[in-house]
């Protein structure tokens, strides 16, 4: 039951590390778009709220590359490849604080399809980096499902074993104990054969015992 509870949760930690990464990928998008508006909108507000909407993104993953890592804290390999999908998304952030700092000139149509294209190579290097780590997060899943099919077909064989185990340990028990008690009526009977014995031996021989318990002060004879 141990074994198939911890089975569980790590096919629960593959499930959810998958939907984070989507959802972190979904999120980097909404980023980009953004951006974009921000690039092009010409009024102050309407920049503003793209900006916000950016910011509250960035937080969102930020928590969701957290989560992710702790998931993956037993995988070495994997948490290689998060830390990997990081850096291109901190360099995703850097391409953003530029376009905040006014580095892009949207007056300039040269300097927008240049910015534009720098986001759209990177969201593609950040999409291919995602779907790698997207399947092998399936193929753990899908060993973690054989492992608990696994042990959920040999549950039935452990349980057949432990009463069968349990049986032979109560038969051994029993027998040892009725041993026991079947010594014990023999030794008993042996003793009471010797006491009447003894007393009869005692009344043809004409001869007692006697014993004198001095710290009691007590004597007592047959």
């Amino acid at each position: 039951l141990e074994n198939q509870t911890v089975s569980y949760g790590k096919i629960t930690d593959s499930y959810e590390v998958s939907l984070k990464l989507e959802t972190l990928y979904s999120n980097l998008k909404d980023i980009e778009t953004e951006r974009r508006n921000y690039i092009l909108r010409g009024t102050e507000d309407s920049r503003n709220e793209s900006r916000r909407l950016i910011d509250d993104k960035i937080t969102e993953n930020s928590e969701l590359i957290n989560k992710i890592k702790q998931s993956l804290q037993n995988d070495a390999e994997k948490i290689e490849d998060l830390d990997a999908l990081k850096l291109m998304i901190l360099y995703k952030y850097d391409i953003v604080k530029q376009t905040y700092n006014g580095t892009v000139n949207r007056e300039d149509e040269n300097s927008i399809k240049e910015t534009l294209l720098v986001g759209k190579n990177v969201m593609a290097s950040i999409h291919d980096k995602i779907r790698e780590m997207l399947q092998s997060e399936h193929a753990s899943l899908e060993e973690r499902k054989e492992d608990l099919q696994f042990i959920q077909k040999s549950t039935p064989v452990y349980f057949y074993i432990i009463g069968l185990s349990s049986l032979a340990l109560l038969v051994f028990a029993f027998y040892k104990i009725n041993r026991d008690v079947k010594a014990q009526k023999r030794i008993n009977k042996e003793l009471n054969l010797s006491l009447n014995t003894s007393k009869l031996a005692e009344s043809v021989g004409s001869f007692g015992i006697w014993v004198n318990d001095l710290p009691k002060g007590k004597f007592y004879f047959s």
